[in-house]
């Protein structure tokens, strides 16, 4: 009947009111998630109230470890809050060989510091002391004695130290051992001075392993002065009586074995 027939719902008006319903769920849900972040930033950035229980040192070698934790003077129990991120760094970098450090929080109640240490690589004679120095040949701190277990590096020409302080790098144990200081004779060229007293024109730092090989050969003919600089020409001269068989200027142990069998012949 006419009388009660009901009018039909507006749907446009409840197809707005969805779409809102559905803006105002995803604003939620997009502050929410902001002020999740919000309160994890703070509760792990060195602003934080929480309490520090552990102070832990990253990037330092063993021994020094104790000394960054001294050195930093932050109490157990003390806030986050509280610590003064530029006094600490400002009493870490005062240590040698310490460049830089940066602060950051860590779970539960860790205050990490982590350094960049120049790791001590070579020694090098500077007057009447030495230096020692880091891989890419930066004085770390100087020394009135020669640093122990350190190679030695010298040389007038010492725009070589890149050069000097690569062929250190690429030297192979069985040589490194016997070299007693490695000596930067050009900025392409560095010496090595053996602890028998030969000395070996070493060359540039390509060809580590070849000349590795070739130098041990030769090392048999007892000579003052060896020259790998390219290994697959290399040369002999000043060598021992003590090998009868060998002569001045032999150019390695088959070129002896040569001259050795013109003699038998």
């Amino acid at each position: 009947m006419l009388g009660d027939t009901q009018p039909p719902p507006d749907s446009g008006s409840e197809s707005r009111f969805t779409t809102w319903s559905r803006r105002v769920k995803r604003v939620s849900i997009v502050v929410l998630c902001v002020m999740v972040l919000v309160l994890i930033w703070w509760l792990t950035s060195v602003r934080s109230p929480l309490s520090i229980r552990e102070v832990v040192v990253v990037g330092a070698s063993a021994d020094l470890e104790p000394v960054i934790v001294q050195l930093a003077a932050v109490e157990p129990g003390q806030s986050f809050a509280s610590v003064n991120r530029a006094d600490v760094v400002a009493a870490v970098t005062v240590i040698d060989g310490i460049n830089g450090a940066e602060l950051s929080w860590g779970w539960p109640s860790v205050l990490r510091i982590e350094v960049a240490e120049q790791l001590p690589f070579a020694a090098a004679r500077s007057q009447d002391k030495f230096v020692v120095l880091d891989r890419s040949g930066e004085v770390i701190r100087t020394s009135a004695t020669r640093p122990d277990q350190l190679p030695l590096v010298s040389g007038k020409a010492f725009d070589g130290r890149a050069t000097v302080l690569a062929v250190v790098e690429a030297m192979p144990d069985p040589v490194s051992r016997r070299v007693r200081e490695y000596v930067a004779t050009s900025a392409e060229s560095v010496d090595l001075v053996l602890k028998g007293g030969a000395r070996v024109d070493w060359g540039d730092s390509s060809q580590p392993i070849m000349k590795s090989q070739v130098l041990l050969e030769m090392l048999q003919l007892r000579a003052q002065r060896y020259n790998v600089s390219v290994p697959q020409r290399p040369a002999a001269a000043e060598i021992s009586r003590k090998n009868p068989t060998s002569k001045a200027g032999a150019a390695a142990p088959e070129s002896a074995d040569s001259q050795q069998s013109t003699s038998d012949d």
